[in-house]
């Protein structure tokens, strides 16, 4: 179906443009999918329930970096002709994704029998659901995915992504039987589904073999990148468990709408990026100067700039008219998710920061992310919070804490471009 629609499209713009329907239709299916739970689950269960991400956020912390320098080093060393030992990190990185999958299921599944004996049933199939999500993460997207490195692999992530979404679409009536547990059950279901596709359809089939000094080969080229990417995959968690611990389960449900808002609009940065950074490795490891390797996400980060602009100008006075008419248990979150409009806007710049992986400059990367939090925190401090009418807060300091990243990277770039002209 995918290559059918994509079939008269320039090879080199096939996999975007494949991603990009997928994503999209995968995130018109999300929020579609997302008002309709509104409407049939209370905030304060759609809280409860997306506190369970929250969990699992800070779970997947102990992975040590090792997907981060396999999704560096993979496409690296095939850009260097040296397959042999791309797999073998592939070998490493896959036995230690395993053992963690295998360990927090584990764990999720006691945590799970301990709360069914003591009659607490929704945080019982709560702890199976974080379980089992955290290790599809530690497996199926830190593993599985990372080896999607071309084109036509992209093709095949997008058909899995189609799949996923249908499934998705499926299993939304489950929430209407059985409201909090089915949020929980569909969650559960979609995690075999995305792992059974995924795995199926890998472009390449290792055996998972340990070995100590790939372990470290990884564990040094990944733990930077890990660092780094944590602090901002962080930040968003950070503030849904200020919510929570301020303004309670509903506070967090209520807030919902503007995540669902940022979700679907972060859809072409996601593909930007995912099918730019394997390029930009790869470039870099055929001897490609900065300027060029800088230039591969341009095009694409624009078109999603102006996209992201003509949603904020017809989508700022439509939001409130569309919840008020559709959500209206959700009416205090609107001003909240207008401003992820902006947020949208000023990140679509996010795309060039793949740049600090590829060139191993992520301690700059890391003082972007600093002075962004910086912001963030401090415009939180000095504006109270105290009932859900405030939630506007959280939102606008994602938006100033955001154009403080992008302004330090593009000091950062023009640096590595100047210095570029010198060395070339």
């Amino acid at each position: 179906m995918i290559k059918t629609l994509v079939g008269k499209i320039k090879p080199e713009n096939k996999s975007f443009v494949a991603l990009t329907f997928s994503n999209l239709f995968s995130n018109v299916v999300a929020i579609i999918s997302g008002i309709i739970i509104a409407r049939w689950v209370l905030p304060e269960e759609f809280g409860l329930f997306n506190a369970l991400s929250i969990f699992t956020s800070y779970i997947i912390l102990i992975q040590l970096g090792i997907p981060s320098g396999l999704s560096r080093e993979f496409p690296f060393y095939y850009g260097k002709s040296d397959e042999k030992y791309a797999e073998e990190l592939a070998a490493t990185a896959k036995y230690f994704m395993l053992a963690l999958s295998f360990g927090i299921l584990l764990l999720g599944v006691i945590a799970g029998i301990v709360f069914s004996v003591r009659g607490e049933y929704e945080y019982a199939i709560g702890s199976l659901v974080v379980g089992l999500t955290s290790a599809q993460t530690f497996f199926t997207t830190k593993f599985l995915k990372v080896l999607y490195r071309s084109d036509n692999h992209f093709l095949t992530l997008s058909k899995v992504t189609m799949i996923n979404t249908i499934a998705s679409l499926v299993t939304i009536f489950l929430v209407y039987e059985y409201s909090y547990y089915g949020l929980c059950l569909r969650a559960l279901l979609l995690v075999f589904v995305d792992w059974y596709f995924t795995d199926k359809w890998k472009p390449l089939d290792v055996k998972s073999n340990f070995s100590w000094k790939n372990f470290k080969e990884l564990s040094r080229v990944g733990m930077p990148i890990y660092f780094v990417a944590n602090v901002y995959s962080l930040w968003p968690t950070f503030q849904r468990t200020i919510i929570l611990s301020t303004l309670g389960a509903k506070g967090l449900g209520v807030y919902a709408l503007a995540n669902i808002v940022q979700n679907m609009l972060s859809t072409f940065n996601g593909v930007v990026s995912s099918t730019s950074f394997p390029k930009m490795s790869l470039a870099y490891g055929q001897g490609k100067n900065i300027n060029q390797i800088i230039r591969i996400p341009l095009r694409l980060a624009l078109i999603s700039f102006l996209i992201y602009f003509f949603i904020l100008i017809v989508g700022w006075p439509l939001l409130p008219k569309v919840v008020d008419f559709v959500l209206p248990n959700y009416v205090e979150g609107v001003e909240a998710a207008q401003w992820m409009l902006l947020v949208a806007l000023v990140s679509s710049f996010a795309v060039f920061s793949n740049i600090y992986m590829v060139v191993k400059k992520n301690h700059h990367r890391l003082i972007s992310y600093f002075i962004g939090i910086t912001v963030w925190l401090l415009f939180i401090i000095f504006n109270r919070v105290d009932s859900i009418q405030d939630l506007v807060v959280f939102s606008k300091a994602l938006f100033y804490g955001y154009l403080a990243v992008n302004i330090c990277d593009g000091c950062f770039y023009y640096y590595y471009l100047k210095a570029n002209r010198f060395t070339s």
